[in-house]
């Protein structure tokens, strides 16, 4: 009987039952588990090493995250002074939101958020305050460490703006999955807009780079003069391609998700090379 037993165990040894998929699962490159996550970080993955998931960005960078889900009812009035009205926004609540893309681990200091740091709240991540406020920009005034809240204040009402919306081309191009993560794979060309300066008019120029570093300069075109004008769905056009038609010499960015409670992804960090 021992024979049999060991026999067994030796065979499933070999077939590999029981351990480690190495070679992953491919999924789809907008599977729900990571791609809401993956989507509320784009602007700050593209050009910044973020290994240590929520340890890899400044208290400051985790509001700016988090008060985009911030609702209405986490916006409470505190006083009026001179003619200006100022809210409280409780820091444990703001932790809370940022449990969703970061695990429960991540702790958010509103202590070391920057003063006077300001938030536009017209971009296109859309934020829940902006019927509330009527609003385009909330701005930190303080820390009140008695409630562990910031105190904040709204202002610069008006229309909506049309902004720069490019720092990178870029295009999922693997999505795997193993035990407990999974791995984004994303190709990306940097992209940057510079004003010449020194002419009568606004000239801008856009520049491809294969990475943020800028070894390469693939190439160059000038940007139209108004962001509203009919060349603009052109232009856009231009940097919504310019992965797929620079691909090769572009760099690679490297997400990861780890499986957290209840089987809920979260942000554990992000590389390129």
């Amino acid at each position: 009987m021992k024979k049999v037993i060991i026999i067994l165990i030796s065979l499933l040894l070999l077939s590999g039952c029981g351990s480690k998929n190495d070679k992953g699962t491919d999924i789809a490159l907008n599977d729900k588990r990571f791609y809401n996550i993956y989507e509320s970080l784009l602007e700050y993955t593209y050009k910044d090493i973020r290994e240590n998931g929520y340890k890899s960005f400044t208290n400051t960078e985790l509001l700016q995250i988090a008060y985009r889900m911030l609702e209405p009812k986490d916006v409470k009035f505190s006083y009026s002074k001179d003619d200006m009205d100022y809210y409280s926004i409780s820091c444990e609540t703001i932790n809370n939101y940022l449990k969703d893309i970061f695990g429960d681990d991540v702790e958010f200091n509103g202590k070391r958020v920057s003063i006077d740091a300001r938030y536009d709240i017209y971009d296109y991540l859309e934020s829940n305050l902006r019927d509330k406020v009527n609003a385009s920009v909330m701005e930190i005034d303080s820390y009140n460490e008695a409630d562990n809240s910031l105190i904040v204040s709204f202002g610069g009402r008006g229309t909506d703006f049309e902004k720069f919306p490019y720092n990178t081309s870029r295009k999922i191009i693997k999505a795997t999955m193993y035990d407990d993560e999974i791995i984004v794979k994303e190709g990306a060309i940097y992209i940057e807009e510079k004003v010449v300066e020194d002419t009568e008019d606004y000239q801008a120029y856009v520049y491809l780079y294969d990475s943020p570093e800028k070894a390469v300069l693939i190439n160059t075109f000038l940007a139209p003069y108004d962001h509203l004008s009919e060349d603009i769905s052109k232009y856009y056009k231009i940097l919504e391609d310019a992965y797929d038609n620079y691909s090769e010499e572009g760099y690679i960015i490297t997400h990861i998700f780890k499986k957290g409670k209840n089987n809920k992804y979260y942000f554990a960090g992000s590389t390129y090379k």
